[in-house]
C-alpha cells in the first residue's frame, strides 16, 4: 500500500478528522500549527498499515552516532507511539543500543559526498518511508574553498535528487548543529558565522518549496541544540542526541499528521 494512503489511514485512528482537509502549512517545517502530539504527550498513534514506518536516515557521523546517537532515541520515541520502525541503510552499526541498527551516516561526508554516492544506496536500499537527512557539518568544520552560497547550492541539488530518485518517499532535512568558533582555510571565515549563514538558507529555502508540508518537511536541529550541547564543538554529546531525537520527532509529528489521498 502507498504510504501516503497509509498516512490517510493513521490520520483516522489518531483522531484527524478524515473528512478535513488540511493544507501545507507556511510555518516554517517544524512549526506545524496542529502537530499530532507535542513532544512527551501521552497521545499514542498505531502502526501503519503493513505494521512498519521505514526510514532511511542520511548523513554524516553525527548521523551514525556514538551507541547509535539519535537513531537509537527517535526508535524509543516513536516505539513508545506503538509505530513499529524498521531503519534502512548500506550501514550497520552494532554498536547501537536497539535492534534497528541500519543508517547510512558516512564518517566524513560533505552534502556533495552524499550526493555523488547516493544512487549506489539505492541499488541495495529499499525506498523508505521517510528520509531523514542531516548533511552539511563537514563542509564547514574542518575546511573548505567555496562561499556559503554554493554549499546551500549543493544542499538544494541533493535534495531535488532525493525527491526525485524516491517518488514515494517523504524527505525531512535538518539544519545543522552549531559549531564552536574556528577560523577556517582556504576561505578565512569563521565557521560558526558559515554554519548559522547555512542554516538561515536552509530555514528561507525549505518552506518556499512546491513539496513543503507535503514530502518535504523541515527538523531545525539548530534552533534547539546550543554549544553545550556538543562534546567537541562540533559532535553532539549524548545530550545532545537526546535533543536532536526530539527535534527529528517533532517533525516526523507533520509528516504522519498529513491526510493524503490515495
Amino acid at each position: 500500500m502507498a504510504f501516503f494512503k497509509r498516512l490517510a489511514l493513521l490520520s483516522c485512528l489518531i483522531g484527524v478528522s478524515c473528512n478535513q482537509s488540511r493544507a501545507a502549512t507556511s510555518a516554517r517545517g517544524d512549526e506545524a500549527k496542529q502537530p499530532v502530539a507535542a513532544s512527551g504527550s501521552s497521545l499514542k498513534t498505531h502502526p501503519l498499515a503493513d505494521g512498519v514506518l521505514r526510514v532511511w536516515p542520511i548523513g554524516d557521523s553525527i548521523t551514525e552516532g556514538v551507541e547509535g546517537g539519535y537513531r537509537g532515541n527517535l526508535y524509543k520515541l516513536l516505539r513508545a507511539r506503538d509505530i513499529d520502525v524498521d531503519y534502512v541503510g548500506t550501514l550497520r552499526d552494532s554498536s547501537t543500543k536497539v535492534s534497528e541498527k541500519e543508517h547510512d551516516g558516512h564518517p566524513g561526508f560533505t552534502i556533495s559526498n552524499a550526493q555523488e554516492n547516493f544512487d549506489v544506496w539505492t541499488k541495495s536500499v529499499p525506498e523508505p518511508d521517510v528520509v531523514l537527512m542531516m548533511l552539511g557539518t563537514n563542509d564547514f568544520a574542518w575546511w573548505t574553498n567555496v562561499t556559503v552560497a554554493e554549499h546551500h547550492g549543493y544542499f538544494v541539488k541533493f535534495v531535488d535528487h532525493l525527491l526525485e530518485r524516491l517518488p514515494h518517499s517523504v524527505v525531512v532535512v535538518a539544519t545543522i548543529p552549531p559549531q564552536s568558533p574556528k577560523v577556517i582555510e582556504d576561505v578565512r571565515l569563521d565557521r560558526q558565522k558559515m554554519t548559522d549563514d547555512f542554516n538561515n538558507m536552509v530555514r528561507r529555502w525549505v518552506p518556499a518549496q512546491p513539496s513543503y508540508g507535503k514530502r518535504l518537511f523541515l527538523a531545525d536541529a539548530a534552533r534547539e541544540l546550543r554549544l553545550s550541547d556538543l562534546s567537541d564543538g562540533i559532535h553532539p554529546s549524548k545530550e545532545g542526541h537526546a535533543k536532536l531525537a526530539k527535534v527529528w520527532l517533532k517533525a516526523m509529528d507533520q509528516v504522519l499528521a498529513q491526510k493524503k489521498q490515495p
